[in-house]
């Protein structure tokens, strides 16, 4: 079957098959996205804009050098924080660069010297 789903955000209408499964899922609009939830009979609910985080360049040149002066304050974005050095993630929201540019100037990450 189907289905318009039209964007919360700019109001661009998206012709969609709908899916057979329930969950959450997402249609690239623009800069955007858009969110959208299936119920287990199949009907569209709960159609949300989510804005795309930039993607982050030059991040994974940094590496953690001293992890016993990482603020504890900024303990619960340290995930989040090793996934982008590591290369496992490409895409940060501004909190996330702030927090990596305070660890840099307080010595916890430093910028790897290419040889």
């Amino acid at each position: 079957m189907i289905v318009k789903i039209r964007c919360p955000k700019c109001g661009a209408d998206h012709v969609i098959e709908r899916p057979k499964r329930s969950g959450l899922y997402s249609i690239p609009c623009g800069g955007h996205s858009v969110i959208f939830y299936v119920d287990p009979d199949g009907m569209v609910r709960e159609i949300y804009a989510a804005t795309e985080a930039p993607r982050v360049d030059g991040v994974s040149r940094l590496r953690l050098v001293n992890e016993k002066a990482w603020p504890d304050s900024l303990r619960p974005l340290k995930p989040a924080i090793l996934a982008l050095l590591e290369g496992r993630e490409t895409h940060a929201d501004p909190l996330l660069l702030e927090a990596i540019k305070f660890l840099v100037k307080i010595g916890v990450l430093e910028e790897v010297k290419e040889e």
